[in-house]
């Protein structure tokens, strides 16, 4: 059975060539296998993706508008596309923020898939630990709050609950309930609660640990999310992505991912040392980042 691996890409700006350079990255580290791999790109321009072996799920304004919900949350269009692609790929599909490359092969990544294990990116830490910004709204919100389940069932999500950063989300069809009920969760969340960009990140934590085990695909995928990475990034990939544009796809893939940002050989060892520091129980307060990883292959 095919993988999929799938974008969402609407609007304008830099994160269409993130989304490009991504997909460019996964064909690249691919290699034989990119013929098991179906690329699927959900957006509402064509254009940044031709001659690139992808499939289109074309969105209208209409439609992108619909997926923002009762309370118009940008976000949400994430977990619909998510629940839309499950619907119609069989098998496993793994979600990838534009702002992602891969470090392994994307078989690497569907590997984890597998029982009850879903790949998230990373565990950012606990929403009562974590000094970074929403966490502690997030946990105040929690401790006083119930939400309503399909069955009209109250429930609680833990206020210690660990958010796992959702630049990558591994899932099968079999998952179709838990979208169902992420959804539910961003939509009760977004009408209750003035401080929630991260309310789909948080309701994606939350049915995945709840239902099933959520593993990190850190050393599978690259995540730039960190504003220096991206600030990297727009220094050189762009120029390499206009410079390669008539190459055939696989050379292109090649060259362009020698453009990616590198992090300085100081930056790799203060990043290992924080994650020894981490193993070891110590910075739990930190938000984990991957800032750091993209030279480990």
């Amino acid at each position: 059975m095919t993988n999929t691996l799938l974008y969402l890409c609407y609007g304008t700006g830099m994160h269409q060539q993130e989304a490009v350079f991504s997909v460019l990255s996964a064909v690249h580290k691919a290699g034989s296998g990119l013929k098991r791999l179906r690329i699927v790109v959900y957006t509402d321009d064509r254009t940044p993706f031709e001659g690139l072996p992808v499939e289109f799920r074309d969105l209208s304004k209409e439609e992108l508008a619909a997926w923002d919900g009762p309370h118009g949350y940008r976000h949400r269009r994430k977990i619909m596309a998510m629940a839309d692609s499950l619907e119609r790929f069989p098998g496993k599909v793994v979600f990838l923020d534009s702002d992602t490359w891969f470090l392994r092969s994307p078989e690497a990544l569907f590997r984890t898939v597998t029982g009850e294990k879903r790949p998230l990116h990373l565990p950012e830490g606990s929403i009562a630990t974590v000094r970074a910004p929403g966490f502690a709204a997030w946990h105040r919100y929690l401790l006083g709050h119930r939400f309503d389940a399909a069955n009209g069932a109250k429930f609680a999500i833990p206020s210690d609950i660990v958010m796992w950063n959702s630049g990558v989300v591994g899932l099968t069809s079999d998952d179709r309930p838990l979208m169902a009920e992420a959804l539910r969760i961003v939509d009760q969340m977004t009408a209750t609660f003035d401080e929630a960009p991260t309310a789909e990140q948080l309701a994606l934590s939350h049915v995945i640990q709840a239902q099933r085990e959520a593993v990190s695909s850190d050393g599978i995928v690259f995540h730039y999310w960190v504003d220096r990475m991206r600030r990297q990034f727009q220094d050189g990939v762009p120029q390499a992505l206009a410079a390669t544009a008539g190459l055939p796809v696989r050379e292109r893939a090649r060259r362009v991912y020698a453009s990616r940002p590198r992090p300085s050989w100081l930056r790799l060892q203060k990043v290992a040392a924080k994650r020894l520091a981490q193993r070891a129980g110590f910075m739990r307060n930190r938000l984990r980042t991957s800032f750091g990883a993209a030279d480990a292959n």
